[in-house]
C-alpha cells in the first residue's frame, strides 16, 4: 500500500475560493495564482514588505512536486517565471519547506527555471 496515493482519497473541498488579486483578510497579501504544483497552488506576496509565502510552488534552488493531482510541470515552471520571478529581486521567499530564499538567488541558482 502506498501511503501517498491513499492520503488523495480524501481531499476536502475548501470553504473559501481564493482568486488572483484577492487580499487575505486583515493583511496586506494578495494571493497570486501559481497552478503546477496542484491545480489550485497560490502564493501570497506582501508588497509593501516585498515578501513572498510560496507554500510548495518554489523553494530554496528547487521547486514542488508536480505529480499530484491537477498537478504539471510545465504550468509550475510556467508560474514561476511568469508570476514569482517578475517581482522585486530583493523580495525574500519564504517556502513550506526548506530555508528562505530571494528572487535573486532562485534567478541565480534554481536549476529548474534556467
Amino acid at each position: 500500500m502506498d501511503i501517498n496515493q491513499d492520503a488523495f482519497l480524501n481531499l476536502l473541498e475548501a470553504d473559501i475560493i481564493l482568486h488572483e488579486g484577492d487580499y487575505i483578510l486583515n493583511t496586506n497579501l494578495t494571493v497570486i495564482e501559481t497552478p503546477g504544483h496542484t491545480q489550485g497552488s497560490i502564493c501570497l506576496y506582501g508588497e509593501s514588505e516585498h515578501i513572498l509565502f510560496s507554500g510548495d510552488t518554489i523553494f530554496f534552488e528547487g521547486i514542488g512536486r508536480a505529480d499530484l493531482p491537477g498537478g504539471d510541470e510545465q504550468t509550475l515552471i510556467n508560474s514561476i517565471k511568469e508570476k514569482i520571478l517578475i517581482l522585486p529581486k530583493d523580495t525574500r521567499i519564504f517556502p513550506g519547506h526548506g530555508p528562505l530564499t530571494s528572487i535573486e538567488r532562485e534567478l541565480k541558482g534554481n536549476p529548474f527555471i534556467n
